[in-house]
């Protein structure tokens, strides 16, 4: 119960973070042909696209055909685990934030204050 709330929780952190920053993804047409690199499956709009009130049936509907792929996809470079997983190892407090919980701190520091 625990992680499938967890999941939930990523996928509307998810999609709200999309939902603010849609500008930040756009394709880049002058890409390093020499650079390993791939388009990155993401979650299918069903998943994520909700009208009216969140329905975690069709969230988590999605899941296990996404941690499927999305583990092939991280195979490929290297990198463990299926998304899940991945997300689970992020939320587990300041320890796995690697200093982004310090942002603010050093932006200010820096003379950079922010909202």
């Amino acid at each position: 119960m625990f992680r499938s709330i967890l999941t939930r929780l990523a996928l509307l952190t998810a999609f709200a973070f999309a939902q603010t920053l849609p500008a930040a993804h756009a394709t880049d047409a002058s890409t390093d042909p020499t650079e390993h690199a791939a388009v990155k499956p993401r979650l299918p709009q069903g998943a994520v696209l909700h009208r009216e009130q969140y329905d975690a049936a069709a969230a988590d509907a999605h899941i296990v055909t996404y941690n499927e792929r999305l583990s092939t996809y991280n195979t490929r470079f290297g990198l463990p685990g299926n998304w899940s997983d991945r997300v689970l190892e992020r939320l587990k407090g300041p320890e796995s934030m690697a200093g982004r919980h310090r942002l603010r701190e050093t932006l200010e520091r820096l003379g950079l204050p922010s909202r």
